[in-house]
């Protein structure tokens, strides 16, 4: 469907930051001074609600200092770079306790044309979101890229070292029932702190973690894992899918462990993951990234693209790791009308803008489309 005329744009940015933690928060502080809309939302309690106390502020501080080391010292020096207690940064409060539609594909090497890992995975949310690309290159830590979630956290990314980490909602509209640490804190702390699946996996497993999420991990040695979490009634449950060929999620469980939590599956959720699925499976022995790409690229119901923006279903970014390389290629918007770039750990410290176009269009058959299962 051509739908040229009704294009929009949206606006990201790459950002590209190196130093100490506390340097790195500085930095962030003095990028964002420009941006009064963004400043109040960093600094200020959510609509109806209060700072957190110093107690409640302190209690999230020690649980940062044991699994995610130093990240304090980041959100210090944002404060100071702001002229602000640490305290009020808002990411204590919202970073301790979103819900996004996500598709997430992984085949290692046993099934590539040139035994390459590569990850796959689209985003897709509403218009107004963090529309962040970051490259992180902290001292005494592995550098990694990936896009920002309240700044400091991470929606996804790879590190130097070869670890490749994204993420799917899996049970939307759902808030987790534990008290823990959200998607976006532990995925921060997976790219900082570890080298590959095994250390990924054992951190995810001693972390308090409050989140409805299906992670998908992968390293350079063509190891890959599918770690689902349901966080119900107080308690975390964890899923584990192995796999010597591939794996893909959407916004559902599908392990064993998880399943029984289901709540709120799509159709469209289960679309997605049987075209990420027969796709790969039709074409085992012959894979490449240009068959990732393509799945990515075309729109539902050959692909995962979607356009749904208005109904929180529309494809904000597309990304293809070629974990064996550690590089990703990155489509800003929708793959199906714009073109992908390709990222690395080495560009210039700064910032740089990208512009994507995009158009809403309401789903077909909606009665079907969005219908629960």
């Amino acid at each position: 469907m051509d739908n040229i005329n009704n294009y929009k744009q949206l606006k990201f940015e790459h950002i590209v930051m190196q130093g100490t933690h506390y340097e790195i928060g500085q930095f962030r502080g003095e990028t964002i001074k420009k941006y009064a809309n963004e400043v109040d939302f960093f600094t200020s309690p959510f609509k109806g609600e209060e700072f957190l106390s110093l107690a409640e502020v302190n209690k999230i501080m020690k649980v940062y200092d044991e699994f995610c080391r130093e990240l304090n010292q980041e959100i210090l020096g944002f404060a100071h770079s702001l002229g602000i207690e640490q305290e009020k940064v808002v990411y204590y409060a919202n970073s301790f306790g979103t819900s996004c539609n996500c598709s997430q594909m992984v085949v290692i090497p046993a099934i590539t044309k040139n035994h390459h890992t590569y990850v796959g995975r689209s985003y897709e949310y509403f218009i107004n979101d963090e529309l962040r690309l970051c490259t992180t290159r902290v001292t005494g830590k592995a550098a990694h890229i990936g896009f920002s979630l309240f700044l400091f956290g991470r929606f996804d990314g790879i590190n130097e070292h070869g670890l490749c980490v994204t993420m799917s909602a899996s049970t939307p509209g759902k808030l987790p029932q534990s008290k823990g640490c959200t998607f976006w804190v532990v995925i921060r702390s997976l790219l900082d702190n570890c080298k590959d699946v095994s250390d990924a996996l054992q951190l995810i497993k001693s972390m308090p973690i409050s989140a409805n999420t299906n992670f998908l991990l992968a390293d350079k040695s063509g190891q890959a894992v599918l770690v689902e979490v349901a966080c119900f009634n107080g308690k975390t449950i964890i899923g584990i899918k192995n796999s010597k060929e591939y794996l893909v999620s959407t916004n559902h469980y599908t392990s064993k462990n998880t399943m029984p939590y289901t709540v709120n599956k799509m159709w469209q959720s289960e679309k997605r993951y049987n075209i990420m699925d027969s796709t790969i499976k039709n074409n085992v022995q012959n894979i490449n990234k240009e068959t990732l790409k393509n799945i990515l690229s075309k729109e539902m119901p050959n692909g995962v693209c979607c356009h749904q923006y208005d109904d929180g279903l529309g494809t904000l970014r597309s990304m293809l790791f070629d974990v064996t390389n550690q590089v990703v290629d990155i489509c800003f918007g929708p793959p199906s009308i714009n073109k992908w770039k390709s990222f690395g750990f080495n560009d210039a410290i700064g910032t740089k803008q990208y512009s994507a176009n995009y158009y809403n269009e309401s789903a077909q058959n909606p009665e079907t489309f969005w219908s629960k299962m």
